[in-house]
């Protein structure tokens, strides 16, 4: 099936954030049998962020879209819709009342995958 889109439609910002906590495989070797180099060959990583407990995906993505519209130079009034994606938990439904409480959005539609 071939669709004719009625509006260009295209990724026009993107932001991020990271927490805070750095832990290293140093550290997990401290609390499970592994080590660094063990990690690093088989998987290339060598630190990754862990959020505090109680934190959600929601919190991490206000500063993200924050960024995203900072990058694009526009205002959250402006968009049309804000896509979340995540491999946390958080439920596909939380992320638009996030985004919508943080920043005046009237027209947005949510999506999250």
């Amino acid at each position: 099936m071939n669709r004719r889109l009625a509006a260009p439609v295209g990724i026009t910002g993107t932001g991020e954030c990271f927490p805070p906590r750095v832990v290293t495989n140093d550290d997990l070797s401290k609390i499970m049998a592994t080590n660094d180099e063990w990690i690093r060959t088989r998987t290339g990583i060598r630190e990754r962020r862990w959020v505090e407990p109680g934190t959600g995906a929601s919190q991490l993505g206000a500063p993200a879209l924050q960024m995203a519209l900072d990058n694009r130079g526009i205002m959250a009034s402006e968009l049309d819709l804000i896509l979340v994606t995540t491999v946390t938990p958080t439920p596909c439904s939380r992320p638009r009342p996030a985004a919508s409480s943080t920043w005046w959005a009237p027209r947005t539609r949510s999506a999250s995958t």
